[in-house]
């Protein structure tokens, strides 16, 4: 058996996006706004977009123009969904970092916050993903919920590849995806 593994070029919002977008169009088969920086500086990005809709709406019609699906990361904020949709977006990925870093108290809380956007921006055709922080520890729950179509475990799987190799890695998250 065969496991899909998905490659995508990220990249962060700016004013060169557009130019730059339709430079690796060829090759380019997604695209998401996301930031591999500190925390805080990943934090205002995504609130950026409330900010920047006008400009980013733009830019994701340029970039549909030339055949790239856009999927921006997002907060696990309803507000933040209905601007995906607005600027015309195909996917969200759901920062999970907040349910990743919760309290065994907070969990829940923080795992209803994404279980309410999954189920509006499926309501509003958007295809959502989620991702940030996830393990093998905590990926279940969140993998679970019925409108996250895929979740990224890319560093964890990574993480767990170095100690017990790829293969065992891959196999060991498949089981935890996918029990049966």
């Amino acid at each position: 058996h065969f496991m899909r593994i998905h490659t995508r070029r990220k990249f962060l919002f700016d004013s060169a996006l557009s130019t730059l977008g339709f430079s690796l169009a060829p090759g380019l088969k997604g695209w998401a706004a996301e930031s591999s920086y500190r925390e805080e500086y990943l934090d205002m990005l995504i609130r950026s977009l409330v900010r920047q809709a006008n400009a980013l709406k733009k830019t994701v019609m340029n970039l549909h123009d030339g055949g790239i699906k856009v999927s921006l990361f997002i907060d696990a904020e309803t507000i933040q969904a209905r601007k995906a949709c607005t600027v015309g977006a195909d996917a969200i990925e759901i920062n999970t970092g907040p349910y990743a870093d919760a309290t065994e108290f907070d969990r829940k809380k923080k795992l209803n916050r994404v279980r309410a956007v999954a189920r509006f921006a499926e309501r509003h055709r958007l295809q959502v993903l989620a991702g940030h922080g996830l393990t093998y520890v905590n990926v279940v729950p969140i993998a679970a919920v019925k409108e996250i179509i895929e979740v990224n475990v890319g560093h964890s799987l990574v993480s767990r590849a170095v100690l017990v190799g790829i293969e065992r890695a891959v196999r060991e998250m498949r089981h935890l995806l996918n029990p049966s």
